[in-house]
């Protein structure tokens, strides 16, 4: 992976660019694909800001201290699923979290969680799909085999 500009570095390849460097030049000189030099430039050209906008993540559910306790109750009790780790760690936080937020441990851990979607999620799944099923012949039909939304 290549390294990222920094603003100071996007700066010194605008005014170098600006100098009559090329770009296949500047990409040598600070080790990054070429590519990233032309989308700079064409930034600089279009006089858009040369720093990076805030990336839209979607927001931590946990803090760090949240994690720390995690931490602990995870080495604590190691062969706890990541359900049982849930129920122990919502009473501890202020907005609890789903199962989903609380990463799997080990293999165990990884065996009943696969194990609990089998058994639980998926026959739900596969009910959704046989419920839905005539509604979506119907679609094919009235396209004429042609494509649909599903």
């Amino acid at each position: 992976m290549m390294p990222r500009l920094s603003a100071t570095e996007r700066i010194q390849i605008t005014t170098l660019h600006d100098e009559g460097w090329t770009n296949a030049a500047l990409a040598r000189r600070f080790n990054v694909q070429r590519r990233t030099i032309i989308a700079l430039i064409a930034k600089h050209t279009a006089n858009e800001p040369l720093i990076d906008r805030p990336h839209a993540r979607r927001p931590r559910k946990t803090t760090e201290r949240d994690d720390r306790i995690l931490g602990r109750l995870a080495l604590r009790s190691p062969t706890t699923v990541s359900r049982g780790l849930l129920q122990e760690w919502n009473t501890h936080l202020v907005n609890p979290v789903s199962a989903c937020t609380v990463p799997i441990a080990n293999t165990q851990q990884l065996f009943a969680e696969a194990t609990r979607i089998w058994t639980e999620d998926i026959p739900q799944i596969i009910n959704t799909l046989l419920t839905s099923m005539p509604r979506r012949v119907q679609e094919v039909l009235r396209n004429h085999g042609r494509h649909t939304h599903y």
